[in-house]
């Protein structure tokens, strides 16, 4: 009777729970890496065409680099997430969503590249 209670009531392994996790967080990690690689081609073949066509050079870019980082207030290489009224019910909105989470109204002043961040 013992061993039969005993099948029954096991415990997970915090272990096994620990390592599936760390592999999940190891798949998610080599996922994003490799998104970041694409973004780095994309933007360097990017740079390369503007260059290119229109002469931009690599003061006026790294310039307007700068420009952008400083559009939230700081200078720390990343643009800080808008947070808008939902026009629908008036609530907070994310601008990284396309639909209010509360009423379900449609995100029209989303801008190009807000998706992205």
């Amino acid at each position: 009777m013992d061993r039969l209670w005993n099948l029954n009531n096991r415990q997970p392994d915090p272990a096994t729970g620990a390592e599936s996790e760390s592999q999940s967080v190891e798949r998610r990690l080599a996922e994003l890496e490799s998104r970041l690689d694409s973004l780095t081609l994309a933007c360097m073949a990017m740079w390369r065409l503007f260059q290119q066509k229109h002469g931009i050079s690599d003061e006026e870019f790294s310039a307007m680099v700068r420009e952008v980082d400083l559009s939230d207030g700081r200078l720390d290489g990343r643009i800080a997430p808008e947070t808008k009224s939902c026009a629908t019910c008036g609530r907070a909105m994310s601008s990284r969503h396309v639909k209010c989470l509360y009423c379900g109204g449609d995100n029209l002043q989303r801008k190009p590249f807000e998706g992205a961040r």
